[in-house]
């Protein structure tokens, strides 16, 4: 769609922002596209590996909620910031918070996991 208007395309910009490739909400809004790709895909890895790493089921659980969370909550502040008001970008900050923190839980259980295998032999 982008491509309709940017790069010499066809079609003027709908909004005049998004015909510059510096505006701030032009790069919100990139942002937010990777976002809406990138966080489902890190979270399918996520769910691959949170089985095998040494903790409970209960932050197991917390830690793929955490992740899930993340999933509508990044691309979501920042589209919004980017098509309505900049600083509803921080929106997204609650999303962004789940995921490092779905990714602290899983580092936490992936050094147990080192440790135990590492006393095995």
């Amino acid at each position: 769609i982008l491509m309709a208007w940017c790069f010499a395309g066809p079609f003027p910009a709908p909004v005049p922002w998004l015909g510059d490739y510096e505006s701030v909400e032009r790069r919100m809004l990139r942002l937010a596209h990777v976002a809406m790709v990138m966080i489902p895909l890190i979270n399918i890895a996520f769910g691959r590996e949170i089985d095998r790493v040494d903790l409970s089921e209960r932050w197991k659980r917390r830690a793929s909620l955490l992740c899930i969370i993340a999933i509508p909550g990044v691309p979501f502040g920042l589209t919004l910031g980017a098509l309505f008001w900049v600083p509803l970008k921080y929106l997204s900050v609650p999303g962004v918070y789940s995921f490092i923190a779905a990714l602290s839980i899983m580092a936490v259980g992936k050094v147990r996991q080192a440790r135990r295998l590492a006393l095995k032999e």
